[in-house]
C-alpha cells in the first residue's frame, strides 16, 4: 500500500529518541487496514437502500482525509510522551466510536475518562 509505505517512511524521519516508531507504524498499520475495511463494506451498504450514495461518498472523503490527522496526532502524543510530557491522543475521527459526537464533545469524553 503505497500510503502506508509514505507515511512509515514519514516515521522514519523522526528520531527514534523521540518516537517509539514500532507504535507509530502499529498504529497507522491499524488505521490504513480499519479504512480499507470500512471503504471495502459499502458496497453492501449501499445494496441496503438505507443509505444512499452521497451520503457514503461525504464519509468515505472524511475517513481518507481523517488518515493523515490521526497520524499526526497520533506521533505528536507518542514524541510529548517519549518526552516525559503527559498527553492524551484524543481521535476526532471517531474511528473505534459509534457514537455520533461534535469535537468539541469528543474532546470532553475522552479528557473526561
Amino acid at each position: 500500500m503505497q500510503l502506508l509505505d509514505k507515511l512509515i517512511a514519514i516515521n522514519r524521519t523522526l528520531n527514534p529518541s523521540v518516537i517509539d516508531q514500532k507504535k507509530a507504524d502499529e498504529f497507522i498499520t491499524a488505521r490504513i487496514l480499519q479504512a480499507k475495511n470500512y471503504l471495502n463494506a459499502w458496497p453492501i451498504v449501499l445494496a441496503t437502500g438505507y443509505v444512499n450514495r452521497q451520503n457514503i461518498l461525504l464519509a468515505a472523503r472524511e475517513i481518507l482525509s481523517s488518515i493523515g490527522e490521526a497520524h499526526a496526532a497520533f506521533n505528536s502524543v507518542n514524541i510529548l510522551e517519549n518526552n516525559c510530557i503527559k498527553a492524551t491522543f484524543v481521535d476526532l475521527c471517531g474511528f473505534n466510536d459509534s457514537e455520533y459526537l461534535t469535537i468539541d464533545e469528543r474532546i470532553h469524553k475522552a479528557l473526561r475518562t
